[in-house]
C-alpha cells in the first residue's frame, strides 16, 4: 500500500498555524522584555544602594546616592559620590554601570520623580529611612530602607523596633 502524498490544503494548514503561533509569541515578546528590563533595573538599584551603604560603612564617609533620569540614553543614571576623597580605581570601579534601563522615575518619600538624593551618613552610620518607589513602563516597584545598615526589602515593610540591628541606645541617638 503506497502512502499518498500531503495535499496543497493540509501544507496550508499546518504553515497557517504555524504563523498564529508565532504571531501570538510576538505579541507577548515585547512585553515580557519590558518586564524583564524593569526587574533587572529594580535589581541594580538594590546593588547599588547596598553598594553605597558598604562605602559609607568600610569608608566611614558620608555617601550620596543620584538618581537622575537620562532622556538621550532613556534610562535612570545612579552615580555614587563620597566625601572622603577615594582612589580613582575605586571611584571607576563604583560608579562603572551607571546607566539602568527600565526605570523612568524615582521617588523617595516624598521628593523627586526623575531627580532624587539619598544620603547616607557615615559618621553615624545611618542609611535612608523610608519608601524608594521605581517606575517603569506600566510598572512600579517598592524597596523599603529601614534607616540603619540591613538588607534592602521590596515591598511595602514598616521597621519594627524588635527589627533593630542596634541596641536601643544608638537608635535613640541616631
Amino acid at each position: 500500500m503506497a502512502k499518498r502524498p500531503f495535499t496543497l490544503m493540509e501544507i496550508l494548514l499546518v504553515v497557517a498555524l504555524i504563523g498564529l503561533t508565532f504571531g501570538a509569541i510576538s505579541f507577548q515578546f515585547p512585553k515580557a522584555l519590558r518586564k524583564e528590563t524593569f526587574e533587572q533595573g529594580v535589581d541594580q538599584v538594590k546593588t547599588r544602594i547596598a553598594l553605597a551603604q558598604e562605602l559609607m560603612l568600610n569608608y566611614q564617609t558620608d555617601v550620596v546616592l543620584k538618581f537622575s533620569y537620562d532622556d538621550e540614553k532613556k534610562g535612570m543614571r545612579c552615580f555614587i559620590q563620597a566625601t572622603k576623597p577615594l582612589s580613582d580605581k575605586l571611584k571607576r570601579s563604583v560608579n562603572r554601570n551607571q546607566l539602568i534601563k527600565g526605570i523612568e522615575e524615582v521617588a523617595f518619600e516624598d521628593s523627586g520623580a526623575l531627580e532624587v538624593d539619598l544620603h547616607f551618613d557615615g559618621t553615624l552610620g545611618a542609611t535612608p529611612r523610608g519608601r524608594l518607589v521605581l517606575k517603569g513602563h506600566n510598572r512600579e516597584a517598592i524597596l523599603t530602607l529601614k534607616g540603619f545598615p540591613s538588607h534592602i526589602l521590596r515591598g511595602d515593610h514598616v521597621a519594627e523596633e524588635s527589627q533593630a540591628t542596634y541596641p536601643e541606645e544608638i537608635i535613640s541617638f541616631i
